[in-house]
């Protein structure tokens, strides 16, 4: 059994937090040690769970959980994405893990796969046409203001609530490309972040990324 198989195994199983953790930061050595980021930024084949379920959580996971509580993803294309049980205070918490700016993400990761380097931030939100991505990425690249990136990601939390508008699960964690800023930007950003999300009926909600490459966990409700 290769090491994808057996870590999508272990996560279909369940597993305490600590060793998920674990199996996570070694499944991430293997990928670099096998050249294989330029699939993982793609979310090619066995990335795409990965990188669009099993990692946002991975974030989420050390500040609001304890190392003995388990994780489990059923990996199946339905609903919840992911199942913590929590033993201090007993609580079973569902996860549902969505994307803002998945388009725009796919954009600049390609450009960065096939040059060698790329830009931060273009600045066009997922519901706008494919024209108006290539135009922008046939532009160089450019300065952007804070007020800028949080007028776009307003706009795409906005557009992932209308796509959550109708779930029940306890937790939605929203994943999202963090830096362009610095993170005590987006500490600043917080409040205004949360209003799009305001009126879900998750109990939670959480923007998940990796500004200046340390994880933040931003809670917007």
């Amino acid at each position: 059994m290769d090491v994808f198989a057996s870590f999508y195994e272990q996560m279909k199983s369940g597993l305490e937090v600590s060793e998920f953790l674990g199996c996570h930061a070694a499944l991430f050595r293997e990928i670099k040690a096998h050249g294989l980021m330029e699939d993982y930024r793609l979310g090619r084949g066995r990335m795409k769970r990965l990188r669009d379920e099993v990692t946002p959580v991975a974030l989420f996971l050390p500040e609001h959980a304890d190392s003995s509580d388990k994780v489990q993803f059923p990996l199946n294309n339905n609903v919840p994405d992911c199942n913590v049980w929590h033993r201090t205070p007993n609580l079973h918490r569902t996860i549902e893990v969505t994307v803002a700016q998945a388009r725009e993400r796919l954009n600049l990761m390609t450009e960065l796969n096939e040059t060698g380097w790329g830009r931060g931030f273009i600045g066009v939100t997922d519901d706008k046409p494919k024209s108006a991505f290539d135009e922008r990425m046939a532009e160089p690249r450019e300065a952007y203001s804070t007020d800028r990136v949080r007028e776009i990601m307003t706009g795409a939390l906005i557009l992932c609530a209308g796509n959550k508008a109708h779930s029940q699960g306890h937790t939605l964690i929203i994943s999202a490309a963090m830096d362009m800023l610095p993170r005590e930007r987006w500490i600043e950003m917080r409040q205004s972040l949360a209003a799009p999300v305001s009126q879900l009926a998750f109990q939670e909600v959480y923007l998940v990324g990796r500004p200046d490459e340390k994880e933040l966990c931003l809670r917007l409700k």
